[in-house]
């Protein structure tokens, strides 16, 4: 746990019982929630399924590469009880969010959850590409010289910003909106202390890097 987190998600040859794994949970789970919305949600059904299918496909990827979860992966895992809370907060964020459909949002026509099915499934893409470069690059001045880290200060806490907006646009839960300040309030408090570290640790060359992009959150 103490190596370099950029060294942690480099994987040189494939890990078959993970791959294995990953895969079982993936079909396993997706089946399961496609029962079991089919009973729940007479109609509109599909749209909590597919919300399932892409939040398993998401974190299923990340496990497999060993990222970190809710974190960018440039630093090394901080704060175990901010990773507590976070974790307690979106594990509870996604079934208030289809209790929340299964009472009201099912009744709104289907088409009113696509933008923010767009949304999450945008918020995956940066994500995953974010995570595929830093496992090609060992070093973060070459990680944050590629393509999505030149548009995007902090894509892997962007991705996750968009995650939860699209899972809220696409239930309409209103609970889920007022719990999610929670959750929006600890990425900003992760990305303050992040880029406290990487300033500390690549000085200028990190302080340029902030000034050339612009911020996840506009203060």
């Amino acid at each position: 746990m103490g190596e370099v987190a950029s060294q942690r998600v480099e994987i040189k040859k494939i890990e078959l019982g993970r791959i294995v794994w990953t895969l079982f949970t993936f079909f396993y789970l997706s089946n399961f929630t496609k029962n079991l919305f089919s009973d729940i949600f007479i109609k509109n059904m599909y749209i909590p399924w597919i919300l399932c299918v892409m939040i398993f496909g998401w974190l299923g990827t990340e496990y497999y590469f060993h990222a970190l979860f809710f974190q960018s992966s440039l630093i090394e895992p901080f704060n175990p009880f901010l990773r507590f809370l976070f974790a307690t907060y979106f594990y509870s964020f996604v079934p208030l969010s289809f209790y929340d459909y299964f009472h009201y949002g099912a009744k709104i026509h289907f088409v009113f959850s696509l933008p923010g099915i767009f949304l999450a499934a945008y918020g995956i893409y940066l994500r995953i590409q974010s995570l595929i470069i830093q496992r090609k690059e060992k070093k973060v001045e070459k990680i944050l010289k590629k393509n999505i880290y030149r548009k995007y200060r902090h894509p892997r806490y962007l991705g996750l910003f968009l995650i939860i907006l699209g899972i809220l646009g696409a239930t309409f839960s209103l609970r889920g909106a007022v719990e999610s300040i929670l959750g929006f309030l600890l990425l900003v408090i992760s990305i303050r202390y992040e880029e406290k570290k990487l300033k500390e640790k690549y000085g200028k060359f990190y302080k340029e890097y902030l000034d050339s992009i612009s911020p996840f959150i506009v203060f």
